[in-house]
């Protein structure tokens, strides 16, 4: 019975978002950019802000994903409003239009599949990977899952490899997720969907791990929402500017993150500890470009492999100390590892019933 409640309500949000995407997409050309258009999206707004704590209020796991889902859908909704961002660029077909405006994927800006060739532009919007390819990642990474997974159930580990090793598989699940649902909306629509995740180990800075390489839908989303810009030729913003600009940029992210504590748990993170760790990321940012400055100036450089650890290094302190402790406290850890365990216990269970039905 829990179970078919479970996929009634996932029906449900699932609805939900078409009814969203219908109604968006039949004002997409009705209205003009601007007040108009925000008033039509207000009632989507409310409605996906509503969802997760409506429909999944005592499933944790499933409260999370529908809250960024959800969020995702909301910002692509307020950057619609001002004309911009992944629900405008590039065209789009009606199908294409109610499935980027349903998940959270992002839509290459040039539709071209990936021919051997990588741009390493902020976002990454400018790269598509086929089906095919989306579909070999996707595999790798569940066979990543699976033994991380199974390292956390069945060992007790130092709290240092733990935290790794938590890190890991959060991307993992992110970006096996993420990966999977990319290749079935570019099998289906025809979509070229530009990357979520492109391999954040192999960062060479704090800079390259947020723009170019971890959660990059959720940063475009949050780029194209910005309610100041440059126009096409002018002369760039101010360095005062741009720091305050990326500094609100992980304020908001911040809140966001704080506000999906409160969705299942109730209450904002211990001492708001999610939203330090957005906050600090941001001054570290700024830090780490005047470094960057000073050590151009000096002629200085260092060494790819140095800089790559110590950006792994960075980014696991700061989950250790701000991200995972509240995580932890509600025991979504282990929840998530043994959501991995079922699911590969069952996949095991239905491959030796296959293998019998076939002897048979």
């Amino acid at each position: 019975m829990d179970q078919e409640r479970f996929v009634l309500r996932w029906v449900m949000w699932q609805v939900c978002m078409l009814v969203g995407g219908l109604w968006a997409l039949n004002w997409r050309q009705r209205l003009t950019p601007g007040v108009a258009r925000l008033l039509a999206a207000l009632p989507l707004l409310a409605l996906n802000a509503a969802i997760p704590a409506a429909l999944f209020p005592n499933d944790l796991m499933t409260n999370i994903s529908a809250f960024l889902s959800c969020t995702v859908t909301n910002f692509k909704l307020l950057s619609w409003a001002m004309d911009r961002g992944s629900l405008v660029t590039p065209p789009l077909t009606a199908l294409q239009f109610l499935a980027v405006y349903a998940w959270p994927i992002t839509p290459a800006e040039y539709a071209v599949a990936e021919q051997g060739k990588h741009t390493r532009g902020r976002g990454r919007l400018g790269e598509a990977r086929t089906v095919q390819t989306y579909f070999r990642h996707a595999v790798k990474k569940a066979a990543g899952v699976a033994v991380v997974a199974h390292i956390l159930a069945r060992f007790s580990l130092p709290h240092v490899p733990r935290v790794i090793l938590q890190g890991l598989s959060q991307y993992l699940a992110l970006s096996l997720s993420m990966d999977l649902l990319a290749a079935c909306v570019g099998a289906g629509t025809g979509l070229a969907v530009a990357p979520h995740f492109d391999n954040p180990y192999l960062s060479t800075s704090l800079a390259d791990f947020w723009n170019c390489r971890w959660n990059l839908t959720v940063s475009n989303v949050l780029r194209s929402c910005r309610l100041v810009r440059r126009p096409g030729h002018a002369a760039a913003f101010s360095r005062k500017r741009r720091v305050v600009g990326l500094l609100l940029v992980f304020a908001v992210s911040g809140l966001v993150h704080e506000a999906m504590f409160w969705s299942f748990a109730g209450r904002f993170s211990p001492h708001l500890k999610w939203l330090t760790f957005f906050v600090l990321f941001g001054a570290l940012l700024v830090a780490e470009g005047a470094l960057k400055k000073a050590f151009k100036r000096s002629k200085l450089r260092v060494p790819t492999v140095v800089a790559r650890i110590l950006t792994v290094a960075i980014v696991n302190a700061m989950l250790a100390t701000f991200w995972w402790p509240p995580v932890d406290q509600l025991g979504i850890p282990q929840a998530a590892t043994q959501n991995f365990v079922d699911a590969w216990t069952s996949v095991q269970s239905g491959a030796a019933a296959a293998m019998r039905s076939w002897h048979a």
